[in-house]
């Protein structure tokens, strides 16, 4: 297949298909209460359906897992380690700023803290 230069960037740039966050969501959902409800054979059939992998075992050994951090570079490991823990200090916060105000017929409402995270 030949394509012009304009006709390249264009080919390039847009996806083949489009998608609808709505219809990803959905089918997400699906996935996880099928996980849900079926545990680990539902793992396997998803992934030999999107992975075409079908392990003995999923569970990872301690071996296999030291191997696999020492195969990480050690920046993008500590940039890991950061992005971390400053998902758990937000986290803490907006659990600490999260108060109940009354609960009324299995509905609760909350107040909830609107300043900037760390301030």
């Amino acid at each position: 297949m030949q394509l012009r230069d304009a006709s390249l960037g264009r080919y390039l740039k847009e996806p083949e298909q489009q998608y609808s966050q709505i219809d990803v969501s959905e089918t997400v959902s699906e996935i996880l209460a099928d996980i849900s409800t079926g545990g680990i054979d539902a793992v396997r059939r998803y992934s030999r359906q999107f992975d075409n992998w079908d392990p003995p075992s999923f569970r990872v050994t301690g071996v296999e897992l030291r191997e696999a951090q020492s195969a990480v570079e050690p920046r993008l490991v500590a940039q890991i380690d950061f992005a971390l823990q400053r998902i758990r200090s937000f986290a803490a916060a907006q659990k600490d700023c999260i108060q109940p105000l009354e609960a009324v017929a299995l509905v609760v409402a909350a107040r909830r803290c609107l300043g900037g995270f760390g301030e």
